[in-house]
């Protein structure tokens, strides 16, 4: 094989990934949206939480309240959300960043899953791209929500 064409056609796979997420991610204003009271107020007890108390301490807190406050169990969506706000505190741009990094990164690998299973470029690129863009963007749209969207 030659791997200095499958390593192009991935760079201009991946670049154009993240033009098209770029722009869906400006033309909705998510870069610049700012604090919402419905959305953010999880980020900032969770970051007034770490301020005072260890990782797992809040960790367990925020389980505790998705067990008996929504009666679910989510415990990978907690840890997420936990580390996001660790890492980032409330520095809502760099939060949106990031999400957008994870959209176009899970959208490459969409691709890469599709081509190494035999499907054609095309085939992989309109598969990845049409798999997160509709429905299924909701959650790159909004991503801080504590509850999901159909509770």
């Amino acid at each position: 094989m030659n791997y200095k064409k499958i390593l192009t056609n991935n760079i201009f796979i991946f670049i154009s990934f993240l033009l098209i997420f770029y722009s869906i991610f400006r033309y909705s204003e998510s870069f610049n949206k700012g604090y919402n009271v419905v959305e953010d107020w999880a980020i900032i007890k969770t970051d007034q939480s770490l301020d005072t108390n260890s990782f797992v301490t809040v960790y367990e807190d925020m389980m505790k309240i998705e067990w008996y406050g929504y009666k679910r169990i989510r415990p990978m969506w907690a840890l997420y959300f936990v580390t996001s706000v660790k890492l980032f505190g409330f520095d809502l741009l760099l939060l949106n960043i990031y999400i957008a990094f994870l959209c176009i990164c899970t959208s490459f690998l969409l691709y890469r899953f599709c081509k190494n299973i035999g499907f054609t470029t095309l085939q992989s690129y309109l598969f990845a791209l049409l798999t997160l863009i509709g429905p299924a963007t909701v959650m790159y749209a909004r991503p801080r929500m504590l509850k999901s969207l159909g509770c």
